[in-house]
């Protein structure tokens, strides 16, 4: 057990956050959280690039105000239940382009393009194959090529992102899997897998944490953990990994290839 002095957490899922609805065309974003800078792509909005009036309005979906500092697929897939509903297999969509979506249901999302998606509900599959900006909205599976901002989700099974990655206040039932530098604050996950140098994890829960070597580089692997807890093991694959401890995060398990600083 490594412990800076564990205290309890608390995931508060609130639906109602403003967000910015669009990005400068053309413009590159970074995203500061503590020493980890997270770059993301522009985002042009607002473009439909289809009638979206042939989909049913969602109907309202109940907030989460608590999710348990537990990372227990029994406790959260509930919720998940809840709020991903069943849906005919006509739903589904498919887009080309730069897509805007808001308050919309789908059996399964597909969109070619960069996705800014609010208060969307996607039942199945959900795959974006380009950068995507999602709030308030909840998925069954997701899986994005490129960069993603995420705030305010419930995903039912696994999620990946192939690009730079922000999350906040999220319930994953599943196993989150990233290929690049991320930030993830407020979250209960069950394992996360990570290819990338950098991991920032804030008031996070999460059952165990591997980080892939990255190509034959043998450079330094770092992961913060402000508060928060890993309770199972952390595995550094390339052997050369470091975990800085602060405001009482703890992993309860094993670190395998790395070593933990506490601060």
């Amino acid at each position: 057990m490594v412990s800076s002095g564990l205290k309890p957490i608390v995931l508060l899922m609130g639906f109602a956050v403003s967000f910015s609805a669009c990005f400068a065309e053309g413009e590159n974003t970074g995203i500061q959280v503590n020493d980890v800078v997270v770059q993301q792509e522009a985002v042009v909005c607002p473009v439909v690039t289809q009638d979206l009036a042939q989909f049913e309005p969602i109907a309202p979906v109940t907030a989460i105000d608590v999710v348990p500092d537990v990372v227990a697929t029994q406790e959260i897939a509930p919720i998940a239940q809840e709020v991903i509903p069943e849906v005919k297999n006509e739903d589904n969509g498919n887009f080309n382009g730069d897509t805007t979506i808001t308050n919309k249901i789908f059996g399964t999302l597909s969109i070619l393009g960069a996705a800014k998606l609010f208060e969307v509900v996607v039942a199945h599959d959900a795959e974006i194959f380009g950068s995507c900006a999602s709030v308030d909205s909840n998925f069954n599976m997701l899986r994005i090529h490129g960069s993603a901002d995420i705030k305010n989700a419930i995903i039912a099974g696994n999620c990946e992102i192939t690009g730079s990655a922000k999350i906040k206040n999220a319930a994953i039932t599943g196993d989150l899997i990233l290929n690049d530098v991320a930030a993830i604050s407020k979250t209960t996950v069950q394992k996360i897998t990570i290819s990338a140098s950098r991991l920032s994890m804030s008031d996070t829960t999460a059952s165990s944490l591997v980080v892939q070597k990255k190509g034959k580089g043998k450079g330094k692997q770092l992961i913060r953990m402000n508060g928060g807890v890993i309770t199972g093991d952390v595995v550094f694959e390339g052997g050369n990994g470091r975990v800085i401890l602060k405001k009482g995060a703890e992993i309860k398990g094993t670190i395998t290839g790395g070593v933990a600083v506490v601060q």
